[in-house]
């Protein structure tokens, strides 16, 4: 819970920036006794935080809208693979980079998305959280109706820490839970997009494109290492929870 209280404090409410107005939390829960028939899980906070949308007609969701839009990348990939989905699903294992807060990165990140929201140049954007930009990507492309495809490079993925984009592992790049967003561009407002960002300090890559194809395509150098077909992928993300009860 100090965690959260720390983020309150240091986030603030965009309109309020300059008076560091905290985050609202105006309600929540934390289920201490779950149980499953393993054991005990994991306490679980949900947090109802309030903001103001003058415009609703403007709000946009995460699924892909239209083949040959942009998609962006905002936030640097840090070798933050610790208490990752990637190392508890593949290694068995914890790790040691724990994805740290930066705030001043949190704040442009933020703000930035909501302006750009607010003058109609995205189609969609998803925060990037567990899985990483993998993982981010392909919900994408799987939340109903899952429509389009995408075919996403990574040559241009900056690492954290002034790394080169050729410098980090590949996993580090796909499963790295550091912060960040993946935006869908609307045509012809990628300029504008690109000087948005770099007006709060922020580096957009381009990462790739929708496509009307029904596949997911992952590259780097050249090399393409994830060709997944679209319908197949999306019954495996949806039956998770019915063959996790079996």
């Amino acid at each position: 819970m100090k965690g959260i209280a720390e983020s309150c404090r240091n986030l603030y409410l965009k309109d309020y920036a300059s008076q560091q107005q905290p985050v609202p939390i105006v309600s929540g829960n934390v289920s201490f006794y779950n149980e499953s028939p393993q054991g005990s899980v994991d306490p679980s906070p949900v947090i109802a935080c309030v903001g103001i949308m003058k415009d609703f007609s403007k709000a946009i969701t995460m699924d892909l809208k239209a083949a040959g839009d942009s998609l962006f990348l905002i936030g640097p990939r840090f070798d933050e693979l610790g208490g990752s989905e990637y190392y508890r699903t593949v290694f068995q294992e914890t790790g040691a980079n724990v994805p740290v807060v930066r705030f001043d990165l949190e704040r442009s990140m933020i703000y930035a998305v909501i302006d750009a929201i607010d003058e109609g140049l995205l189609a969609a954007a998803h925060d990037i959280s567990n899985g990483g930009l993998a993982a981010s990507i392909c919900e994408m492309a799987l939340v109903r109706p899952a429509r389009f495809g995408v075919d996403l490079n990574l040559d241009q993925v900056q690492g954290g820490d002034g790394e080169p984009a050729a410098s980090p592992r590949t996993d580090r790049l796909l499963f790295s839970e550091s912060s960040g967003f993946v935006l869908e561009a609307k045509k012809g407002k990628e300029a504008r997009l690109a000087e948005l960002l770099a007006s709060y300090g922020l580096m957009p890559m381009q990462i790739g494109t929708v496509t009307g194809k029904r596949r997911i395509v992952m590259s780097r150098a050249g090399k393409m290492f994830v060709d997944l077909e679209l319908d197949l992928a999306r019954d495996a993300w949806t039956a998770g929870l019915v063959e996790a009860m079996r």
